[in-house]
Order: C-alpha cells, then sequence, then structure tokens
C-alpha cells in the first residue's frame, strides 16, 4: 500500500501515533451528548476533534443521530487525508458555499467525488449508507475483494464497495443480511466509519521484512524489503507490523522479546533492536502478515 506516498498524512499519522498506547480515556471532546470514550462514538469522535477532522453542531453538542450531509462528510474525509483546500484546482460545482469548497475542490482533484451531470455537489443532500462505503473505499484505497458480503440488497453500483468495506471488518449491516445502502449514515456512524479507516490505513502502511538476524548478543537487525516511511516509528513497526518473540532453550513456549533500545540506519531499511541474550541460547521468532522467519542463537 502506497497511500502514504500519493497524500500528506503526516498530520493524522502524528496524532495516531500520540494516541499509540494511550488509554481510551486520554482522548477527548467538548460534546455532551457524546459519551464515555470507551463506547465506540465516544472513542472515535475525540479521536478525530483531536485530529482537527470533526466539529460539533454546535460547541457542545455533536448530533451523533442526525444524517450526514454530503458536504461535511466530504470535509471530514479531506481533513482526514489532509488534502489541501488552498490550492485544490476549481471542480466547477456551482452550489458549493465558501466555508466548504476548498475542501469539495480538493476532494474532486483528488478522483474521490464527481458530482452530478447539472454540474452540483448537492452538499446539503444526506449522504447514504452505500455512498459513504463508496467514498471511504476509494479515499483509503480499501482493496476490492471478490467475496460477496451476506446482504441481499446491495446490487447496484455500491455493492463492490459495500463488499470491500465489509471484507475489511470496517462495517456490518443493518442485520444479518440486510446493508441498508440508501439509508442516510447517522453523523456518529460516520465518524466510527472514517475512525476505522484511517487505523486501517496505518496498519496496511506495511514494509515487508526479507530477512532477520542475531548480530551479536546484544543485537537483532530487521531488514526491510523497502525504505519504511519515516513517519512510522520503530515502536509502531514492532507493535503493530511485526510481532517478535523469543524462546530459550528449555523453555516450552515463547516470550515477548524485551527489547531496550531501537534505532533505524540513515535509510531506514534495516532496524537495530538491542536485547540482552548474555549466556542464553534460543531462537527469535518474527511473525510479520506474510511470514513467520525463526533465527537461531547461542551466547
Amino acid at each position: 500500500m502506497n497511500n502514504w506516498k500519493r497524500f500528506n498524512l503526516a498530520a493524522v499519522i502524528v496524532l495516531v501515533l500520540s494516541l499509540f498506547g494511550a488509554s481510551a480515556s486520554a482522548v477527548t471532546h467538548p460534546f455532551t451528548d457524546v459519551y464515555a470514550a470507551e463506547d465506540r462514538y465516544g472513542e472515535a469522535v475525540g479521536f478525530l476533534y483531536e485530529a482537527g477532522i470533526v466539529n460539533g453542531k454546535t460547541n457542545t453538542v455533536f448530533d451523533l443521530y442526525s444524517p450526514i450531509s454530503r458536504g461535511d462528510a466530504a470535509v471530514m474525509i479531506a481533513k482526514a487525508l489532509s488534502l489541501d483546500p488552498a490550492y485544490a484546482p476549481d471542480s466547477g460545482f456551482t452550489d458549493v458555499n465558501p466555508r466548504i469548497k476548498g475542501y469539495v475542490d480538493a476532494m474532486k482533484a483528488a478522483g474521490f467525488i464527481s458530482g452530478y451531470g447539472d454540474e452540483t455537489f448537492r452538499p446539503a443532500e444526506f449522504l447514504t449508507r452505500g455512498a459513504a462505503a463508496s467514498l471511504l473505499v476509494r479515499a483509503f484505497d480499501i482493496p476490492m475483494t471478490e467475496t460477496d458480503a451476506p446482504f441481499t440488497d446491495t446490487g447496484g453500483v455500491f455493492k463492490p464497495y459495500i463488499d470491500a468495506m465489509y471484507g475489511a471488518e470496517l462495517t456490518k449491516g443493518v442485520s444479518a443480511t440486510k446493508y441498508g445502502p440508501h439509508f442516510y449514515v447517522k453523523r456518529g456512524d460516520f465518524a466510527v466509519l472514517l475512525h476505522k479507516s484511517i487505523h486501517y490505513q496505518m496498519k496496511h502502511m506495511y514494509t515487508p521484512v526479507i530477512d532477520t538476524a542475531v548480530v551479536d548478543a546484544t543485537a537483532v537487525k530487521l531488514t526491510f524489503e523497502a525504505p519504511v516511511p519515516d513517519v512510522l516509528p520503530p515502536k509502531y513497526i514492532v507493535g503493530e507490523h511485526l510481532d517478535l518473540s523469543v524462546r530459550f532453550d528449555g523453555s516450552d513456549s515463547a516470550e515477548p522479546l524485551m527489547i531496550e533500545y531501537y534505532a533505524f540506519s540513515a535509510d531506514r531499511k534495516t532496524l537495530i533492536l538491542t536485547v540482552d541474550f548474555t549466556g542464553k541460547s534460543g531462537e527469535v521468532i518474527a511473525i510479520d502478515p506474510e511470514k513467520e522467519m525463526r533465527t537461531p542463537f547461542d551466547f
């Protein structure tokens, strides 16, 4: 996945990483109608609010259960992708107000929206669940799938996008067999979908590990297929993209690898992990989304 090359995601990524490992209650917002951060709405709205992606209907009311407009959804996605509203070419839409115009222009320039044949975008109309799936799949490069979602009401133009969202475990139906593609999306539900899409993209900014080596009793070296994006620190790579453990001789099970220090090479194609294997033997086990690697050592 290479969205990090196509969009300036740095602002959102920095927020994700600043919140990585933090408790849900650390994510805050001013909305009195959005409850504890442990609630699915609270976590999503709090995250998006701190990232500068969402505002409420008022300073203290988010309005979770009202449908979201096409204009507001476009602004939220544009902000999530850090699309620049100041330099986007004019979209040609005749019905877009100054508050959202730059963001809508940027969304059209990026190829995520097209509007209607009469040169309108109709920003005040409500966004449907099917249209939301289409927007999020295209904006966040969520892969298409050949596996059909279990919904009986998703034929037509939105079906492949709904299948993709369902296949990526980003959405559910309104029932076990109905998706409700023509139902309007609630503001709270769109916040949850956007929050999940951002984290999906972060998780899949993945650079494969091609080799692991135990250099000596104090160093394990990971070699990557390509430079790791510089917005991703090593603790995120190891914590989210790569599972590292060690099985010492005489033990029946592996345990998490204790890492004292992380250091990328200048080209970010290798990562040195400081460990302590003095007087020990066993194997380092590295598991990434593509393979499992086992590297023996004996010191």
